[in-house]
């Protein structure tokens, strides 16, 4: 695939981020920041089941570059979601903790939340070099990472805070 289609992917999955954060705003008001995120971690899914199907082997009927096109935008919503969590659920954890201690541990929480972003991060860049060393691996990389989304939706659900602010 050349330089030029890989753009308009990452365009079609990067540029709609700005108006996904205010939808994702918009449900995180209504619903909860808890339930937006969970839904954003199923509609990444549901992108990255997406991707496959521009494998040409596969002889679906739609170009590549379109199926890359539409499952970046489905994704944009999740990608503005990742871009905001990893920052606002801390915040949302140490303004807890010190309201209910009076203790400022705020420091702590980023500290451990940069951590954990490290770790995944590693462990995604070393799942990554596996997989494209396997003969099917670019196509696995998208069932893969549906799966750990999925996996993710669940073991969110018991997480306490999130919840819609009353009114």
């Amino acid at each position: 695939m050349s330089d030029a289609k890989m753009g308009l992917m990452n365009a079609a999955a990067f540029a709609p981020v700005p108006i996904m954060l205010i939808i994702f705003n918009l449900i995180s008001r209504k619903k909860g920041a808890k339930f937006a995120f969970r839904v954003a971690l199923l509609v990444f899914a549901v992108a990255m089941l997406l991707f496959p199907l521009g494998w040409t082997k596969l002889g679906f009927p739609v170009p590549p570059l379109v199926v890359g096109i539409v499952a970046g935008a489905i994704a944009s919503f999740s990608i503005g979601a990742f871009f905001t969590i990893p920052y606002a659920f801390p915040a949302q954890i140490a303004a807890t903790e010190a309201a209910q201690t009076g203790k400022d541990r705020a420091g702590m929480f980023f500290a451990v939340q940069g951590l954990i972003n490290q770790f995944v991060g590693s462990l995604a860049g070393a799942t990554l070099a596996l997989l494209l060393s396997w003969q099917y691996g670019v196509v696995a990389i998208g069932p893969i990472a549906a799966v750990t989304m999925v996996l993710a939706f669940f073991f969110f659900a018991p997480y306490p805070l999130g919840q819609p602010a009353k009114k």
